[in-house]
């Protein structure tokens, strides 16, 4: 279904072939997304903000069973785009965004909408930073990101859709967040448990 509503017009299809470029893309490629935006700062129960260690060792496992080094990073944080750079271990993939400065600068602890409500920011470069994201993410091979991300699950989603299967993925927290179904469902979560998520 999100294969028939996801369909990128000229502009974002140049734009994401332009951004493809700019970072080298070579696949396979696993395709992170690294929330800590709000997730940091929200305290919801169900949430939580991983380390970019975490996400390391996700990848990890899909580089051992399948050999792959290319990860392209999607994340609204400055600070884990250094530490991709830095990183030796994986050939990262990343785009500098005016969008993760605005979300890594002041205001950060406060969601996006309220922000951008208040005249915070631009919400064109905003709104392409994320198709870019979401679109770049469908064109890889594997996914490691959490499903209690929207703009993770898309990724994931247009990933799925483009493949016509469900490719390897590792979500560091729950298997799917069914946002569509009644509040206060349980779903499964890594720790083998079954808990309440409202998404």
């Amino acid at each position: 279904m999100f294969r028939f509503i996801w369909r990128p017009n000229t502009m974002l299809q140049r734009k994401v072939e332009e951004a493809k470029a700019s970072v080298s893309w070579e696949r396979p490629i696993i395709s992170m997304h690294v929330r800590h935006g709000d997730a940091c700062y929200d305290h919801r129960a169900q949430r939580k903000c991983h380390e970019f260690e975490d996400y390391l060792v996700a990848a990890r496992k899909i580089k051992e069973r399948y050999g792959v080094r290319n990860v392209f990073l999607a994340t609204d944080n400055v600070a884990v785009i250094a530490k991709a750079r830095a990183n030796e271990e994986f050939n990262f993939l990343v785009r500098e965004t005016e969008s993760a400065k605005f979300y890594s600068g002041k205001g950060a602890k406060e969601f996006v909408e309220r922000r951008l409500a208040k005249g915070e920011g631009d919400p064109g470069m905003i709104g392409w930073d994320a198709a870019i994201d979401i679109e770049m993410m469908g064109h890889g091979d594997f996914f490691v990101g959490t499903m209690s991300s929207s703009l993770g699950r898309l990724g994931f989603m247009r990933m799925v859709g483009m493949k016509r299967y469900v490719p390897p993925f590792i979500s560091l927290d729950y298997a799917w967040c069914p946002g569509h179904l009644r509040r206060g469902l349980r779903v499964y979560h890594v720790s083998g448990e079954y808990k309440r998520f409202d998404c």
